[in-house]
């Protein structure tokens, strides 16, 4: 008979199980935990051995916030290799272990895709559902497999029409490297200041770039005009996925359609390097109710960056949601009724960037 031991896992190894098995994602490495790291978080790892062989884990970023204690969060863990039930089991009753050894004040967990057989796990441990996203709860993935002209006809007729405009443009698609990280910037900035978001500083993606190009799972996609930086993206890979992190445009030559060249592009790069799925890293999740559900979408949600990925695919892929644990007796009562209650989501988003969990 098998046996499963838990323990911890050196960053090596973690990495390269994430990269070996379904469900692994980038925000899970010990490359993100270490780009995190400058901004005060730590990481920890919990892992299950069968019979010597990692088969399932998930890592910890926390930090210590003043007058709470510690907090932490585990976006898209924990990972399991396959479908033993004994695996969940024995992982959750380890991360209880772990949430009390090491005191853990509040901690916030986001299944990956594949995670769903952990979700009754949490909500039976004093977990509670949470429209806080901590990672997101819908996206659109789109699956690289099928032939290019497949691709193009599951697009919006829009879309698809864009996409031949930019292909048939001046514009032109290339590969960025290290030197175009400025020029990305500006663009995302731009982007910016246009959504009403403010994007990381520029030291924030050069240290991206410094810790994912050790295993080119980052890369950096430009459309240009005259050798003007008019829209670009950057990707981080992983295993059969490779993720749009981030995307900007400057606003100019709009009639060129440059954003929908950018991602059809940076769709058929992935496609001929053997990537399987291109992940647009997040859809509203209300977006992506009205669409399981076959509700109208309202007019306003069609008049948003949401939408136009949806371009691409028309449909949503749905991910379990995000799910937070309570630990001081005083703080579950806040958090019930006064964080879960009476805070909007603007509120208690400020108040996570404020600690720096999103």
């Amino acid at each position: 008979m098998s046996r499963l031991t838990a323990g911890h896992v050196d960053a090596s190894e973690w990495d390269r199980f994430l990269q070996s098995v379904p469900g692994g994602h980038h925000l899970q490495t010990s490359l993100w935990a270490e780009l995190k790291r400058p901004s005060g978080w730590k990481s920890i790892r919990l892992a299950l051995r069968q019979d010597e062989v990692l088969v399932a884990g998930l890592q910890i970023l926390y930090r210590e916030v003043y007058g709470l204690g510690r907090v932490g969060y585990c976006p898209r863990g924990p990972v399991l290799a396959n479908d033993d039930d004994q695996v969940p089991a024995l992982l959750m009753q380890e991360l209880g272990e772990l949430i009390r050894s090491e005191r853990f004040r509040y901690l916030a967990v986001q299944p990956p895709a594949i995670g769903a057989p952990f979700v009754a796990l949490l909500v039976a441990n004093g977990f509670r559902a949470t429209p806080l996203q901590v990672a997101p709860t819908a996206t659109v993935l789109i699956d690289l497999a099928r032939p290019l002209e497949t691709l193009l006809g599951d697009m919006r007729a829009s879309t698809r029409r864009a996409v031949r405009i930019g292909l048939s443009s001046p514009l032109v698609f290339r590969e960025g490297a290290l030197g175009d990280l400025p020029a990305f910037h500006s663009l995302l900035v731009g982007t910016g200041i246009r959504r009403g978001f403010s994007p990381p500083p520029l030291d924030y993606f050069q240290r991206m770039w410094a810790l994912f190009s050790q295993s080119e799972a980052v890369r950096l996609f430009i459309v240009e005009l005259e050798g003007e930086a008019v829209a670009a993206e950057l990707d981080v890979a992983l295993g059969d996925t490779i993720v749009s992190k981030r995307a900007g445009w400057s606003g100019r030559h709009g009639k060129f359609h440059p954003n929908e060249l950018l991602i059809w592009s940076a769709m058929r790069w992935a496609r001929e390097r053997g990537f399987k799925y291109y992940d647009m890293d997040g859809l509203d999740p209300e977006l992506a109710e009205c669409l399981a559900t076959g509700l109208p979408v309202p007019v306003s949600m069609k008049e948003t960056h949401h939408w136009f990925k949806l371009g691409f695919t028309c449909k949503a892929t749905k991910l379990p949601d995000n799910f937070e644990l309570v630990r001081v007796p005083m703080l579950g009562w806040a958090h019930r009724e006064v964080w879960c209650q009476l805070l909007d989501m603007t509120r208690r988003r400020s108040l996570l960037k404020k600690v720096g969990a999103i």
